[in-house]
C-alpha cells in the first residue's frame, strides 16, 4: 500500500485485478487446448485400436476361419469430429497463449458456426448424434470462456494505463491512481472527512493490512502534531501572560 497526497493506492486491489485476469486465461487455455487434447487422444487410440481390430478380422476372413457380412469392415470415422480438436488447440494457442485480441472473435465467430452446425445434425438425425451434442456443449464452453476473456482485456487495458503495471510495485508508483468505491457520501462533507471515513471503515473491515496499519500511523501523527500544537499554543500564552506581570 503506498499513500500519495492524501490518497491511499490500493496495491493489492489493483494486484488481485490482475491475478483474476491471468486466471480467466488460464482457464480459457485449459477449455481449448487441454480438453481437445484429451478428446484427439482418446480419437486416435480408438481409431487405432479400431483399425488394428478390422486388420486382424480381415486376415481371418480370407484365410476362411470367419465369415463378415459386407459393410461391417467399412473404416468410415466423422472427420468433422476428428479434426474439431485439432482447430480449437491450434486457436488456444493465438488467443489464450499469444493473447491476441482480435483472434478471439475470429473464434467466437467460428465457434458460432460449428455449434450451428452441431444443431444441425442433431436435428437431422445423424446416428452418431450424440457426439455432435457433447460437441455443441463444448462450443458453448468455449463462447462463454472467450467473452470473459475478452472483458478480462478491457479491464487490462484500463489497468495498463496506470504506472507499475503489470507487476504493480508500490515503489514504481509515484501517481495518484483514482480508485471506485461503492460507498456514497453526501457531498458538502470535505475530501478529508471523506476519506478519513473510507479508511476508518477500511481499517474496520481489513485490521491487518498494510493499509489499515499505514492509516493508523497517519491518525496518530496527527494526534501528536496536533497535541504539538496545543502544548505550543499553551506555552506562548503562558509566556505572554508572565510577561505583562
Amino acid at each position: 500500500m503506498v499513500v500519495s497526497s492524501g490518497l491511499l493506492k490500493n496495491i493489492d486491489h489493483l494486484k488481485e485485478r490482475m491475478n483474476e485476469i491471468r486466471r480467466k486465461y488460464r482457464q480459457a487455455f485449459r477449455v481449448c487446448f487441454w480438453i481437445p487434447l484429451a478428446v484427439f487422444v482418446l480419437e486416435v487410440v480408438y481409431y487405432g485400436c479400431l483399425v488394428f481390430t478390422m486388420g486382424i478380422a480381415r486376415v481371418q476372413e480370407l484365410k476362411g476361419y470367419i465369415e463378415i457380412a459386407d459393410g461391417k469392415l467399412d473404416f468410415s470415422p466423422d472427420m468433422i469430429i476428428f479434426l474439431m480438436p485439432l482447430v480449437y488447440i491450434v486457436f488456444s494457442f493465438v488467443c489464450f497463449k499469444s493473447r491476441n485480441k482480435a483472434a478471439k472473435y475470429f473464434l467466437m465467430i467460428f465457434d458460432a458456426l460449428f455449434a450451428a452446425c452441431c444443431i444441425y445434425v442433431i436435428i437431422s438425425g445423424y446416428h452418431e448424434w450424440y457426439l455432435y451434442a457433447a460437441a455443441l456443449l463444448y462450443s458453448v464452453a468455449v463462447f462463454i470462456v472467450c467473452v470473459e476473456c475478452i472483458n478480462a482485456d478491457k479491464d487490462e487495458e484500463i489497468l495498463s494505463k496506470i504506472e507499475g503495471y503489470p507487476h504493480f510495485n508500490p515503489i514504481l508508483i509515484h501517481e495518484d491512481v483514482p480508485i471506485h468505491s461503492e460507498i456514497k457520501f453526501p457531498d458538502k462533507k470535505s475530501y478529508d472527512q471523506l476519506y478519513d471515513e473510507r479508511m476508518a471503515e477500511y481499517a474496520e473491515e481489513f485490521p491487518d493490512t498494510e493499509a489499515a496499519r499505514l492509516y493508523k500511523e497517519e491518525q496518530e501523527y496527527r494526534r501528536e502534531k496536533e497535541i504539538d500544537g496545543w502544548l505550543d499554543g499553551m506555552f506562548t500564552k503562558n509566556e505572554k501572560s508572565d510577561e505583562k506581570h
